[in-house]
């Protein structure tokens, strides 16, 4: 079992396509064609149902992903800590959208300064997600917002978020205002933290919204605030600039929804290398 192929199936399986996964790693499709095929002829199963669009994996091929990719995750940690110099490698940290355009910028630059030979990979996801990367071995780091259930995950808190409500008008009454039954709620998708507090808060209140727009974009969802399409409910130190401007206007929620826990997790099973604790130690730093 060789890790190019290894590397090579779990290529086809993101990318849905042979010829898609060859291009992406510079090699020949008959070659990752025949390298697959050998594979499950050493297997003794099918790993890929085969189709005129692409390929889907089977059954026993989800199995098979899971595991390589925790083989793949384990030799670049092995690789890592035996390198002549173990604070080089590839870091991959999965955030939020609101850390990335907030916190992250100060913390990636001081990291860097100090471990240059870090290879970095930021992605974006929400909270749930995050969490997910980190059991299927994608990610070294993750920014989670709101309480983590997981006895495999290890988690520092660097803060408590401040939600708001923000509209483009001044609200007296916030429980009138949301109760009026004509009122548009900007969210992110399923699987954001903000988005799940906030619900907990309208159920407790009794509340229900029934024109919800989901919106996978910061900048969307102020710009749609901003001119009146409805109101959102977001962290206060994203919105604060928007505030001062008079753009935006923020109404408190009750303190028993508003504070929100933002975390740094990573897996327990992981082993720390130097430029791995200092930039848990940057983050402590920078995030208060």
């Amino acid at each position: 079992m060789e890790i190019s192929t290894l590397k090579m199936f779990v290529k086809v399986a993101e990318l849905k396509s042979f010829s898609k996964a060859a291009t992406a790693m510079d090699i020949a499709q008959s070659y990752v064609s025949t390298r697959i095929h050998q594979y499950e002829k050493e297997l003794g199963t099918e790993l890929f149902i085969r189709h005129n669009k692409g390929v889907e994996l089977s059954a026993q091929g989800i199995i098979f992903l899971d595991y390589a990719k925790r083989i793949l995750r384990m030799v670049d940690e092995a690789e890592n800590i035996f390198s002549k110099n173990s604070n080089t490698g590839l870091l991959r940290i999965s955030t939020m959208q609101s850390t990335a355009q907030t916190y992250l910028p100060a913390i990636l630059s001081e990291f860097h300064k100090h471990f240059p030979e870090y290879k970095l990979k930021i992605s974006t996801s929400n909270a749930a997600m995050n969490i997910e990367k980190l059991f299927r071995y994608e990610a070294e780091f993750v920014y989670v917002a709101g309480s983590i259930d997981s006895n495999d995950i290890s988690s520092v808190k660097l803060t408590d978020e401040k939600l708001v409500l923000i509209s483009n008008q001044k609200i007296n009454d916030l429980r009138g205002f949301l109760s009026a039954g004509n009122i548009t709620l900007l969210a992110f998708p399923s699987g954001c933290a903000y988005r799940k507090q906030t619900e907990k808060w309208l159920e407790a209140q009794n509340i229900t919204i029934n024109n919800l727009v989901e919106c996978d974009s910061i900048p969307a969802i102020l710009s749609s605030v901003t001119a009146g399409m409805g109101c959102s409910v977001l962290p206060s130190h994203l919105v604060n600039d928007h505030i001062k401007n008079g753009y935006v206007y923020a109404n408190e929620l009750p303190r028993k929804f508003s504070n929100i826990p933002l975390n740094l997790c990573y897996r327990k099973d992981m082993k720390l290398n130097e430029g791995m604790k200092q930039f848990i130690e940057i983050n402590k730093k920078n995030i208060r």
